[in-house]
């Protein structure tokens, strides 16, 4: 199973994230496109979001920390003037949510989803130039701006957890609340304590992990919360919904969370590791389809379906989620054996060779969507190099296979870049 892992990594650095990025830049007017086609032309949708800037900036940044991988760093440095440039407003440690194609305004609200993947992107992108030798003081002071942006704003003293928008004049807007920004904002602290030792980092996680285990995941069972109105109550008419990908998400959060060892983590370890154990087995129970496979966009508590679609990124959350409960898990080749099948699905349902995948499955496995989001290479990238990392600190790889591919598919990238250097001339 590790080495399949490993060849789906190769595959990834070596063929996929170059195609990505020429895919998925735009040279006219800057920054990444929204969406691309499934011939890799971009798709006009009148917008360009943050969150869709931040992701695909991620990906690129910790490509190029990756030994024996491009160094993207030089490419991503007008990228990230773009993303200065066009999102963050006048207001210090204020993104807003969207621009037109060319970068002009075009939604000014501040909401915390896209907030959080500012900070989480600011820290790879310090990752990746400390790697590259590329001296840039911004990203650690930008992240900060940002989170003492969202302490300040986002907070409310008369209601838990942090508001899901901001109006571009600082006013709480009136929106369902969501336990999923939450989720990414302690992703994003988790990433930046380990990257800055910075303790107002670690005091947002364990706020977040807080509301987790108060509001979030609650019962004797364990339903994961969706939604909920201004006073974070489980929504009346959405908060029977769950969206099997954030079981796995929470199930990989919990185990980094827990990995930093601190005193907040030691004193709820016991109960946490019960949590994520829950939310697995919750995931694997109500998520997966037994008859087909993928992972199912939408159920309820009892593990009804409601929407039998399957997008990919669920799918790559449970292979990280089962991955990282590998030596926690009373029946080991159980997890073993449904990632297996899983990776299957992967490589002959939703993605190809090239890099093209396909977004959204019917349950049967039978393409639903023809076009791909600048968001999923995030859940695609992270999803399988978190797999690996962890299966790699568990003891070195029997595989023989990974060093001939990697040279086999630099070969190819090689040449493919000559042949259209070739057609351009």
């Amino acid at each position: 199973m590790r080495s399949r892992i490993e060849h789906l990594s190769r595959k990834l650095h070596k063929r996929w994230v170059p195609k990505w990025f020429d895919a998925f830049d735009d040279q006219e007017l800057g920054g990444f496109f929204e969406r691309v086609g499934h011939s890799f032309k971009p798709l006009d949708v009148g917008r360009k979001r943050l969150v869709t800037q931040c992701r695909q900036l991620a990906v690129y940044a910790h490509a190029s920390t990756v030994k024996g991988g491009q160094n993207y760093i030089q490419k991503l440095s007008p990228k990230f003037d773009f993303l200065i440039d066009h999102y963050l407003t006048s207001t210090q440690g204020a993104w807003r949510f969207s621009t037109h194609n060319d970068g002009t305004p075009q939604d000014n609200t501040l909401d915390l989803y896209g907030h959080s993947f500012v900070i989480f992107t600011l820290c790879h992108l310090h990752l990746g130039q400390k790697a590259c030798h590329h001296e840039d003081l911004r990203p650690q002071k930008l992240a900060k701006d940002t989170l003492y942006f969202i302490k300040e704003n986002f907070e409310n003293d008369s209601t838990p957890g942090l508001a899901e928008a901001l109006s571009p004049d600082l006013k709480i807007l009136p929106k369902i609340r969501r336990q999923d920004p939450h989720m990414h904002m302690l992703e994003a602290c988790i990433f930046a304590y380990e990257i800055w030792q910075d303790h107002d980092y670690l005091s947002m996680a364990d706020d977040m992990i807080d509301l987790f285990m108060m509001y979030f995941a609650t019962g004797q069972d364990i339903d994961l919360i969706e939604f909920f109105d201004a006073n974070l109550n489980v929504h009346p008419n959405d908060g029977h919904t769950v969206k099997p990908g954030h079981y796995f998400e929470g199930v990989w959060l919990i185990q980094k969370y827990l990995a930093i060892g601190h005193a907040h983590a030691v004193k709820h370890d016991k109960y946490l590791r019960h949590l994520a154990n829950k939310l697995l087995i919750k995931g694997n129970k109500h998520g997966y389809d037994l008859e087909y496979g993928g992972i199912y966009d939408l159920c309820d508590h009892q593990g009804q379906v409601i929407q039998d679609t399957k997008r990919l990124w669920p799918f790559a959350e449970a292979l990280k989620a089962n991955a990282l409960m590998l030596d926690q898990w009373h029946d080991r080749d159980e997890l073993k054996d449904r990632m297996d099948a899983m990776i299957h699905i992967f490589e002959n349902g939703y993605i190809d060779a090239r890099g093209f995948w396909t977004e959204t499955l019917h349950r049967d496995l039978s393409p639903a969507t023809d076009y791909m989001p600048g968001t999923t290479p995030y859940h695609l990238y992270f999803g399988i190099v978190e797999t690996l990392n962890y299966l790699q600190s568990r003891g070195p790889s029997k595989s023989l296979k990974s060093l001939p591919l990697g040279l086999f598919y630099a070969l190819r990238r090689q040449l493919s870049v000559s042949v259209q250097s070739l057609f351009k001339s």
